[in-house]
């Protein structure tokens, strides 16, 4: 049975402000400093693959934990990006309140079906793509320890 090793990114800026994510986000100092604990903590793992989410803070942190197991190449997964928020990205929950009060009765009201103004993603969405790529690469490993690197909190 695959063994899979499921991180989320290290600390970034936009994490300290409360502010949802663009894709350009990068790891503060505490944020690599959590990255170099982690791939400390992996290091004596025999790892065969690191998959990582396209996001600059992600693929950071897949760096630091790869120069541990340099044979390795990191995938890059699409799907392992976390919820797109649209119009919210960037803001705060009390940038967002201000402009859509209402947003948290929306939300409640909509459950897994709610998606942020300007084409964001709903939690139906996000888990229907994210087990898809789960699932895609533990089929892909039999028997083997893989490190999975997302932006998504788990």
């Amino acid at each position: 049975m695959v063994k899979i090793y499921l991180m989320r990114h290290g600390e970034t800026a936009d994490n300290v402000a409360k502010k949802h994510q663009s894709s350009s986000s990068s790891l503060n100092e505490k944020g690599l400093s959590q990255a170099r604990s982690a791939a400390e903590r992996l290091k004596e793992l025999n790892i065969s693959a690191i998959y990582s989410s396209p996001f600059l803070r992600t693929m950071q942190t897949a760096r630091i934990i790869q120069e541990q197991h340099k044979h390795l190449n990191i995938k890059e997964v699409n799907d392992l990006r976390e919820r797109y928020f649209g119009d919210f990205i960037g803001l705060t929950k009390t940038d967002i309140l201000k402009i859509m009060p209402n947003v948290e009765t929306e939300w409640e009201k909509q459950g897994m079906d709610w998606k942020a103004p300007g084409g964001g993603e709903s939690m139906k969405e996000l888990q229907s793509r994210t087990v898809k790529a789960f699932k895609h690469i533990a089929d892909n490993h039999n028997e083997e320890n893989i490190v999975i690197i997302s932006a998504m909190a788990v």
